[in-house]
């Protein structure tokens, strides 16, 4: 097992973007958990525009995670409509060099309490 499998060991609630709709809105996908390492912090991120942004938390995690998609802290079952959520602005691979282990982080911004319409 990676080290980064053993350090993500909260969860966290992801809607993966989908799309936009008609009118311009961002649509999301139906939620899953995912396990996270968090790390509530602001540090500078390169978007994937190559444009310097400030993160307000970085993510460690075990999958793809799409720019613009929504992150909220903790499992569905604890979350509440109320709860804080964040949006993805930077998403960075880093494969060793035997190309066996991906390290995968993302930088997160506030997003508000608000979802966007789901799909």
């Amino acid at each position: 097992m990676a080290r980064e499998a053993r350090i993500r060991k909260r969860k966290a609630i992801y809607w993966a973007r989908s799309g936009v709709s008609d009118v311009g809105r961002v649509t999301l996908a139906a939620y899953s958990e995912i396990h996270v390492q968090w790390v509530e912090k602001q540090m500078e991120m390169t978007d994937a525009t190559g444009n310097v942004i400030t993160a307000d938390v970085q993510l460690t995690v075990g999958r793809e995670l799409t720019i613009g998609s929504i992150v909220a802290k903790g499992a569905y079952d604890d979350y509440a409509a109320t709860d804080m959520k964040y949006e993805v602005v930077a998403y960075n691979e880093q494969r060793d060099l035997q190309n066996r282990f991906v390290r995968r982080t993302a930088g997160l911004k506030r997003y508000g309490v608000e979802l966007p319409d789901a799909a």
